[in-house]
């Protein structure tokens, strides 16, 4: 469906070049009412938890090489790490994770690889790329534990399909 950006009269024809309604000028662009409501659909709760399963095997791939080079760099009892170590390792964990998904989704991909793998994309309420800004928010909020868990499960019950971390950036996640 698209919408003529200017009286958001619904227009025939994806391709129309001048709004049969108001006469402007149509210029190609997202599919977007004038109220900034994106019109697509939301992708779902099960979706998005498959392209993160995808996600977080790759990331754990990541940590599980970071631990081992901090293993050789802070070596405690048993093989494992130090206390010091550890903490280094959670640290760069929380880091490395926030990076993949905000580098990532702030691309002109607009998704992660498993997003990309499922077909879906973040976008801001117009169907426009992200900011890095809004990524930066959008991921953060997921890092904190307690934070992240109501994060994730607000999506279930929202009718625009957003957890509160979408909410807090003006984002959606839609099919690609």
């Amino acid at each position: 469906m698209t919408f003529c950006p200017y009286c958001g009269n619904q227009l025939q024809f994806s391709q129309a070049e001048i709004c049969p309604k108001c006469g402007m000028r149509i210029k190609e662009g997202p599919a977007v009412r004038p109220d900034s409501q994106f019109s697509e659909p939301y992708s779902g709760f099960w979706t998005r938890f498959g392209a993160y399963l995808i996600d977080f095997v790759i990331l754990i791939i990541i940590a599980t090489g970071v631990y081992i080079i901090l293993m050789a760099s802070y070596p405690g009892y048993y093989g494992g790490l130090s206390p010091e170590g550890y903490n280094l390792f959670v640290i760069l964990f929380l880091l490395i994770y926030w990076l993949y998904f905000t580098l990532q989704e702030s691309s002109d991909f607009q998704a992660t690889i498993g997003k990309r793998a499922v077909k879906i994309k973040v976008v801001n309420s117009d169907g426009n790329k992200i900011t890095f800004g809004q990524a930066a928010i959008r991921n953060f909020l997921r890092v904190i534990p307690l934070i992240g868990f109501i994060c994730v499960l607000s999506i279930g019950f929202s009718e625009k399909k957003q957890g509160f971390h979408d909410m807090a950036a003006t984002t959606y996640v839609v099919p690609n």
